[in-house]
Parts: structure tokens; C-alpha cells; sequence
């Protein structure tokens, strides 16, 4: 069975964008444009991959993160973010297996898509 991404952005063309990419590498690949609709594709889907953006107009990336770690703990996590701050520090301290700064490259995309899901699963809680 294909691996599932689950990629988490409020911002449309990015979402079109990212799918494409990840239909493109042979993923499944779902999506969110927003923290709670993210949430719950968590607990549905149980992605293998969630790659989402730290800023939403309500809710935030590391309320993803922290529910990924709760609901699916083997669940890989890539942080991306037009804001480069200490942030990105915090979502490597929180588990993010890669962090992404806007804009990046379908190149970039592809690479840490394909390093994430060859890392090690995150040991089960």
C-alpha cells in the first residue's frame, strides 16, 4: 500500500501545488486548509506524513504536531513556514523530522518527502 501524506496549508495554491508533487512521487496524498480539519484527518487517516505550515488563522502548526504525537505517533512531521524564527527551533525540538522555509523548490519538496519517510518511525508512545 502507498504511503500517506497528509499536507496541511490554508493557502490554496500551495495545497494544488504540493499535491501534485506528492501524486507525482506515487503518494496518496490528502489534504487540510485548516488546524481542525487537519485534526481529524489525523485520527481517520493515520498518515504516514504530515507536512504542515505553522501559521493558520486559528490554531497553529504545533497544535498539529502535538496531536500527531497524541492520535498517530509514528506519523513523520515536516514543519514549512514563510516566518524564519525560533520557531523553527521549536519544531525540531517537538519532533519535526525536516523544516522547510517558503518558498522552496518542487526539488526541495520532493527530497524531504522522500528523507522523511526513509527515517526511522518515531517509537510508539
Amino acid at each position: 500500500m502507498a504511503c500517506k501524506i497528509l499536507i496541511v496549508d490554508d493557502e490554496r495554491d500551495f495545497l494544488d501545488t504540493w499535491k501534485r508533487v506528492v501524486n507525482r512521487l506515487g503518494y496518496v496524498c490528502l489534504t487540510a486548509g485548516n488546524v481542525a480539519s487537519a485534526l481529524r484527518r489525523i485520527e481517520a487517516e493515520r498518515p504516514d506524513l504530515v507536512i504542515t505550515d505553522l501559521h493558520f488563522p486559528v490554531g497553529n502548526g504545533f497544535e498539529v504536531m502535538r496531536h500527531v504525537q497524541a492520535k498517530s505517533p509514528q506519523t513523520r512531521v515536516i514543519i514549512v513556514t514563510a516566518y524564519h524564527t525560533p520557531a523553527i527551533q521549536e519544531a525540531a525540538a517537538t519532533g519535526a523530522v525536516d523544516y522547510l522555509p517558503k518558498p522552496f523548490s518542487v526539488a526541495a519538496l520532493t527530497a524531504s518527502i522522500i528523507r522523511a519517510l526513509a527515517s526511522p518511525k518515531p517509537a510508539r508512545a
